[in-house]
């Protein structure tokens, strides 16, 4: 596979990733763009087309490497789910408590 089909490849996996862990926040806490949702969008969100690149997809953005790569957004997904985990588990164990 070459260098423009691994990262075709790469943006696509990427997508899917991002499109399921949407679904799945929406469906924990609501459809609207909570506060939970917005902390994930600014993390790792898509956005247009950044300023000087080439291209017309919202997907030109998604390089691998850089500020707003995929490497950079899944790390910083990483760190806003877990979060939202630990938020869970302690309103889980308040709520138990109770």
């Amino acid at each position: 596979m070459g260098g423009c089909e691994a990262a075709a490849r790469t943006r696509s996996i990427y997508d899917l990733w991002d499109d399921r862990t949407v679904e799945i926040l929406a469906a924990i806490y609501g459809e609207e763009l909570v506060q939970e949702l917005q902390r994930y969008y600014e993390a790792a969100g898509k956005r247009g087309r950044l300023p000087g690149v080439r291209g017309q997809a919202e997907n030109m953005t998604l390089n691998i490497h850089g500020p707003w790569g995929i490497h950079a957004r899944l790390e910083r997904a990483e760190r806003v789910l877990k979060e939202l985990v630990q938020e869970l588990e302690r309103a889980d164990g308040a709520a138990q408590a109770r």
